[in-house]
């Protein structure tokens, strides 16, 4: 019974035997296994030149903030049919950068990049971001880590109207902003 557990766990989309990014010490997180809707969108949060949270939109909706309030949000939506795949960043003490890229060749960068360096790519070719995990505390995020798979949906070529914005976290303001 134990291996069959063991064995869907590893089958799984979010499997923490998965590479994780820093110093790794906290309170963990994971974002969501969502097997119906793709990862559209991205917000980090910035302050004191580390990151202080991540939140992932999958589809229309936002999942939870990940990580610790505050900060200056930076947003990067995706195009339809637009796919996360490849991820650079940096740490010390915390999380410092995040230089995120998509296979519409369209990089966006969160951060500063100042300390150890640090890259992450789909272990097969045709993967993509399907969830991030990680730990932080109160200051911010402390170790990161991506999953990946199969995209669910065929890409097309219509852009968003809106690619980027910057909001200030402090405003209280939780949600979509659409």
């Amino acid at each position: 019974m134990l291996l069959l557990v063991t064995l869907a766990l590893l089958g799984s989309r979010l499997c923490w035997a998965q590479k994780m990014f820093g110093v790794g010490k906290g309170r963990d997180f994971s974002t969501p296994e969502d097997t119906e809707h793709e990862i559209t969108g991205l917000r980090v949060s910035v302050d004191d030149h580390m990151l202080k949270s991540v939140q992932v939109k999958f589809g229309t909706y936002w999942d939870s903030q990940r990580g610790a309030s505050g900060g200056i949000t930076q947003e990067l939506s995706l195009w339809p049919g637009e796919h996360i795949n490849e991820i650079h960043g940096s740490f010390k003490a915390f999380l410092q950068y995040l230089l995120v890229c998509t296979d519409r060749e369209r990089c966006v960068s969160f951060g500063e990049s100042v300390g150890k360096q640090f890259s992450a790519f789909p272990p097969k070719e045709g993967q993509v971001l399907t969830g991030i995990f990680g730990r932080y505390v109160g200051g911010g995020l402390r170790g990161i880590g991506f999953t990946w798979d199969f995209p669910l949906e065929e890409a097309t070529n219509a852009k968003p109207t809106n690619t980027t914005s910057s909001t200030n976290s402090n405003s209280g303001q939780k949600g979509d902003k659409s």
